[in-house]
């Protein structure tokens, strides 16, 4: 029989001395989750259990030596000595992580089978890297919820050379270099999804998920009152080949649907057992086939859940939206409307990163859905391989016309499996992959032909202050209120954000709020003289703080 011991990564990259580079809040491991309840169901391991390291990220920089922290965390966490050791990798900043534990439970464990899956794990490149390291014993390609119940099945008849689709050894790819042959295929894709059962939420600490990693104040939205949320997909796979993007490594090209019963039946369980009342659809693509998904929400809506909202972290394709849609999403209690733009390039949108956004659609969504009194808030990349300035410069005035509540700005980053990773890599400034892998959406850490890194920071930084701070709509159109909430959730994250609490000062004017207002500009007068970064952004942007002036 086997014993499964999961393990939940930290997903930040490390420094070299190992500590973490930022704060975290831990989401619901689903990928683990759903593997834990597919071999329960499809298999017969003799037991399941979970190293959850991502829930205790803040402790680590307590540690001198990160090792140290691995250790202690899976004393306290694993009793029974694991046969088999499962790495999730979604992202690849978590490959630092990945290194330093699976090194560590080799030697704890040294018998055990280690095997690794995943979108990053998942990647021709680095699953070769994985394997030669010895890093790991197997990695799993693809959805992996059937293939790892049959390695299990297999394991326990030990049978482990039977071969199963997309699951791979060291001895395999060396054999297939030999052959010449380095096409890897991945596991097959599970055609009918209500056959997964539901995430095993027994697995993780739940209440712990809920209370810090799930729950939040959305204080521009509902005065600060506290949810439970959940994340759940009600679909896999996506037609669409935007370059910058991997997900169809591991769900493909092709949608697959779970039923609107089987969907509301989780959100029941979730709301009944959990007292979840947000739930967070991680589709790639929610709203691809319109009456499917007004279907979907009506069912949604008859489930009579008191206070429920909806929110779509991985925002919603321009392109399948309409008014009716956005009105049956508003009506299942979606407050906050976030829209995948990219780019307000139409030469970057057809001919870069293929996602042929509409942009008059686009401006459309905004105006109506700020009509209807509705948060709207839209996703902005910049620095594409071959994206000049001059086109990023039209993204940042499209964004500045939009008129939306809210844009959120990032750096292109290479995801490996991409088709982006895969330019940037032949245009030879992918020089480090591991320094890559540490990338956040949020900085560049490579020079193209077209920018410096630096130049590229510096513009991202310099339009998010200049669209979300000083030339905020909300403020513009005097909604005082509404821009307060804004600037009050990025300073609450965010102490030393001089922009922010300028802009707190401005909208405390406005609505003759004489105390506050004198307590922020103390505030804002302490960052320029205590806070060199501070003081650099006011020297920058000093016409733009005329309070102060």
């Amino acid at each position: 029989m086997s014993n499964v011991l999961f393990v939940n990564v930290i997903p930040i990259p490390l420094t070299s001395d190992g500590k973490v580079t930022m704060g975290f809040t831990p989401h619901m491991p689903l990928s683990i989750l759903y593997l834990s309840s597919s071999i329960k169901k499809f298999s017969n391991p003799s037991s399941v259990n979970l190293v959850d390291f991502a829930i205790h990220t803040s402790k680590v920089n307590n540690y001198d030596l990160i090792d140290d922290f691995i250790r202690d965390i899976i004393n306290d966490s694993v009793e029974i000595t694991p046969d088999i050791v499962v790495f999730s990798l979604i992202f690849s900043t978590a490959h630092d992580f990945f290194e330093r534990s699976s090194a560590i439970i080799r030697e704890i464990w040294p018998n055990s089978l280690i095997v690794a899956g995943g979108g990053h794990a998942s990647d021709a490149v680095v699953m070769e890297e994985i394997l030669n390291e010895n890093l790991a014993d197997y990695v799993f390609r693809g959805e992996g919820e059937k293939s790892f119940s049959n390695f299990i099945d297999n394991y326990n008849n030990n049978c482990l050379k039977d071969n199963i689709l997309g699951v791979y050894s060291k001895k395999d790819i060396n054999l297939l270099s030999k052959l010449n042959n380095n096409c890897y295929t991945v596991s097959d894709y599970i055609e009918d999804l209500d056959e997964l059962p539901f995430p095993d939420w027994d697995l993780i600490d739940m209440r712990l998920y809920l209370e810090e990693g799930g729950s939040r104040r959305k204080e521009f939205v509902k005065g600060g009152d506290e949810i439970y949320m959940a994340s759940m997909f009600t679909s896999r796979g996506c037609p669409f080949k935007c370059t910058f993007c991997s997900s169809h490594t591991i769900h493909g090209r092709k949608m697959r649907y779970r039923s609107n019963e089987n969907v509301t039946k989780e959100m029941m369980v979730l709301y009944t057992k959990y007292g979840v009342t947000e739930f967070l659809p991680e589709d790639d693509l929610f709203t691809v086939h319109k009456p499917r998904i007004l279907s979907l929400l009506s069912s949604i809506r008859n489930l009579n859940i008191p206070n429920m909202s909806m929110q779509f972290p991985n925002a919603l394709s321009v392109n399948t939206l309409d008014e009716e849609v956005l009105d049956a999403l508003f009506d299942t209690g979606m407050d906050v409307a976030t829209l995948a733009v990219e780019s307000g390039s139409e030469y970057v949108q057809k001919n870069i990163i293929k996602k042929r956004c509409n942009l008059d659609r686009a401006k459309k969504l905004v105006s109506y859905i700020r009509s209807k009194g509705h948060f709207v808030r839209c996703y902005f990349i910049v620095g594409f391989p071959r994206e000049t300035k001059n086109m990023m410069n039209e993204t940042m005035k499209f964004a500045s016309t939009l008129q939306a509540d809210w844009s959120a700005m990032f750096t292109a980053v290479p995801l490996v499996g991409s088709e982006m990773y895969k330019e940037f890599d032949k245009d030879g400034v992918i020089t480090d992959r591991k320094k890559i892998w540490r990338e956040f959406y949020m900085e560049r850490n490579f020079d193209t032909k077209e920018v410096t890194a630096k130049w590229l920071n510096n513009f991202v930084q310099d339009s998010n202050y200049r669209i979300n701070f000083f030339n905020n709509p909300n403020l513009n159109d005097g909604n005082f209120t509404k821009a307060l909430g804004l600037f009050d959730e990025v300073v609450s994250r965010h102490d030393s954000h001089i922009v922010g609490h300028y802009c707190k000062m401005v909208c405390y004017k406005a609505l003759g709020y004489s105390e506050d207002y004198d307590k922020t500009l103390l505030k804002v007068k302490n960052l320029i003289a205590n806070d060199e970064n501070a003081a650099a952004i006011y020297e920058k942007f000093k016409s733009e703080f005329k309070l102060l002036n």
